[in-house]
């Protein structure tokens, strides 16, 4: 089953992730796996062995993949690609298209295959929609989650997070959904030359945002997960992933 990442609502995306746990006493893929799925050899590979961690990462298409491993635990990550900085700042965020979808899918299937039977299986989505300003972003936040009355003008530091668990066909799934009100803004280190450097940090323009965080994930203690299940369930935890991005805060 395909499915697409291109609908989540007035929502851009800046971050998805899939996180796969096995049984720890199962080998961890190799870091070939990057190569494996993406075609290439990757940009950069950090092992550090006393941790028992390995970040394998490059460019894939228009957007940056990162599979780190770990015991017990795989995580693909998917970010922008870090823009001119010369340019005008804005808020970046994915480039997503069918091809993304067939690469999460067949990253969750070859890592499956790679590891034998999957204990859990996550997925991570961050959303971001900017607006003019700080009050501006809890307003429609409220409207958005149905919070009336709620005083913004009195009102920052804004967090509203919800795990609704539904029961599916796969067993009972984690909807974890955190909404927020973030700034985001770019720094700049200038050097004055002197006998003593007095460096002075500039400020770019500060976008403010209303920002949606899901985790969307299989409990702990359900049934094991097989190869062939993978991208089914994968699937439908975009569906649900989708579905609160688009409807709000549904039980």
């Amino acid at each position: 089953m395909e499915f697409s990442l291109l609908d989540f609502g007035e929502w851009a995306v800046d971050q998805l992730r899939v996180t796969l746990f096995h049984h720890p006493s199962n080998p961890s893929p190799p870091d070939t796996l990057w190569r494996t799925l993406v075609g290439h050899p990757p940009e950069s590979i950090d092992s550090r062995p006393q941790m028992g961690l390995t970040t394998v990462s490059g460019a894939d298409g228009k957007n940056n993949l990162a599979l780190t491993l770990q015991k017990g635990r795989v995580d693909w990550l998917l970010l922008p690609q870090p823009e001119n900085p010369d340019m005008p700042f804005r808020v970046q965020t994915l480039k997503l298209s069918e091809s993304t979808s067939g690469l999460l899918q067949s990253a969750a299937d070859q890592t499956a295959a790679a590891t034998g039977p999957i204990l859990r299986l996550a997925l991570g989505a961050s959303l971001i929609k900017p607006t003019a300003d700080e009050a501006a972003a809890i307003e429609e936040t409220c409207e958005f989650l149905n919070l009336p009355g709620f005083d913004v003008p009195q009102s920052g530091d804004f967090i509203f997070q919800v795990n609704r668990r539904r029961q599916t066909i796969h067993g009972a799934i984690n909807r974890v959904a955190k909404w927020s009100v973030v700034q985001v803004g770019q720094m700049t280190l200038q050097m004055e030359l002197q006998a003593v450097p007095d460096p002075k940090v500039q400020h770019s323009e500060i976008i403010y945002a209303r920002r949606l965080e899901l985790d969307i994930n299989t409990i702990p203690g359900g049934a094991a997960i097989r190869r062939e299940r993978a991208r089914t369930l994968l699937s439908d935890l975009l569906e649900m992933a989708k579905e609160i991005a688009v409807k709000g805060d549904i039980r």
